[in-house]
């Protein structure tokens, strides 16, 4: 007999859906655009009523934002740090995004549908600029692990660049469609990177 309480049932029912909206939401961006998601469409994909929608969201811009911090958190947010040194952190860290960018191609569009969104709607760039913080924020904490004897503000020039770069490969990855390159061009920034950290280290 299960030991759930029906009020157990209840919430992780409405978790499960949640979860079904955001996946649809997200599958509607990835492959058909940001301007693409309406009420109606999700609604009719996810299969179920405009009414269960708007119970488990307020609206569709709640819908939207927790796709969104969903997104970040499947790409951009840093891991977990059980690396032995920097090297290995960055290996461990680029295989993991390379993976989910071969697993999760629509749902990385997704991501970038919202970016390019920003360009044009100034609210969406400052909702994903607070978002983007807590991530970039993770990565410094990160970098001042390994290399202590840097500066906030050098630490902060780092983990820019970290993410201008993994911006970038990802245009490759998709536009160019070719891993092995893509694979090659990360692990030659790794090092690139690595031995400009030990000069700003020892400067």
């Amino acid at each position: 007999m299960s030991d759930q309480s029906p009020q157990n049932k209840k919430a992780l029912a409405s978790q499960q859906m949640r979860q079904k909206i955001l996946q649809t939401t997200i599958e509607i961006i990835g492959s058909e655009g940001y301007v693409a998601l309406t009420a109606s469409r999700l609604s009719q994909r996810a299969g179920i009523s405009k009414g269960a929608l708007y119970h488990h969201f307020a609206n569709l811009d709640e819908v939207r934002m927790s796709a969104l911090a969903f997104l970040l958190t499947m790409f951009v947010a840093a891991e977990p740090d059980d690396t032995a040194s920097f090297s290995d952190y960055l290996k461990a860290s680029g295989e993991r995004l390379f993976n989910r960018m071969k697993q999760q191609p629509v749902a990385m569009k997704a991501l970038y549908a919202f970016v390019f969104q920003a360009l044009v709607d100034e609210p969406l760039k400052l909702q994903i600029r607070e978002l983007m913080t807590q991530s970039l924020d993770e990565y410094t904490e990160v970098i001042g692990h390994y290399f202590p004897a840097l500066s906030d503000k050098q630490r902060n020039q780092v983990v820019l660049i970290l993410d201008a770069y993994f911006g970038g490969a990802v245009f490759q990855w998709f536009l160019l469609d070719d891993e092995a390159a893509c694979l090659a061009g990360w692990q030659q920034f790794s090092r690139m990177l690595l031995s400009t950290l030990q000069a700003m280290e020892r400067s």
